[in-house]
């Protein structure tokens, strides 16, 4: 069955390496350890979506035990040797098999950007119920309304399907997933790239599971 990621896939299979060495200038640095204060030390971190591995060594190299996840085999074959600590798998976010009450934190950069709408709420409820209770979920999403096909600086002249999300959006899917003490940061314009353009405005927000 034809599925609305198999582009995204082939996109990102066919660009691995060089999205993987550009992604290194483009980390959320303030984020990540905003996040990793509000995880338990040594806790069990979730990187969905997690690309070449960036943000997955980095929470590695903090003692956190990383299970990194992506539907894109080149870049995971390239996550596993930048954070050799962490565990990766092959998955799709919307179909997660991982026991209920499992993680401490849950971290989604720039991935359910990728998710039609009529899936995201299927997403937060599952990212609820594999969190443990006081669990900490972060999302990097791209700010706006709708979704289609958008070409991005990070990928010249390649369209990649978008959802986009108002911050009012982004806190009901959280709250209707029963997330509490949700916090939505406007990010603004963040990413600025070689060819002088710069990517959409993101949204930022952390919730945790009460």
């Amino acid at each position: 069955m034809n599925d609305y990621l198999n582009e995204t896939i082939d996109l990102y299979n066919s660009l691995a390496d060089s999205y993987a060495k550009q992604a290194l200038d483009h980390g959320p640095v303030m984020q990540r350890k905003l996040f990793a204060s509000l995880i338990t030390k040594g806790g069990k971190i979730l990187d969905v979506g997690c690309g070449s591995g960036r943000d997955s060594a980095f929470f590695s190299e903090q003692g956190f035990k990383v299970i990194g996840l992506d539907i894109s085999e080149k870049l995971l074959e390239i996550a596993r040797t930048a954070a050799p600590k962490a565990k990766f798998y092959s998955a799709d976010m919307r179909h997660l098999s991982f026991e209920d009450n499992m993680f401490d934190g849950i971290w989604s950069c720039a991935s359910i950007v990728h998710i039609k709408h009529k899936d995201l709420p299927a997403v937060f409820k599952s990212f609820y119920s594999l969190l443990k209770p006081s669990g900490v979920l972060y999302i990097h999403a791209k700010k706006g309304e709708g979704e289609g096909y958008v070409e991005e600086p990070s990928m010249p002249n390649k369209k990649r399907f978008y959802s986009f999300l108002t911050a009012p959006l982004l806190k009901q899917y959280c709250e209707d997933a029963g997330f509490g003490d949700i916090e939505i940061i406007d990010v603004g314009f963040t990413k600025a790239y070689a060819n002088g353009k710069q990517s959409k405005e993101w949204i930022d927000c952390f919730a945790k599971k009460l």
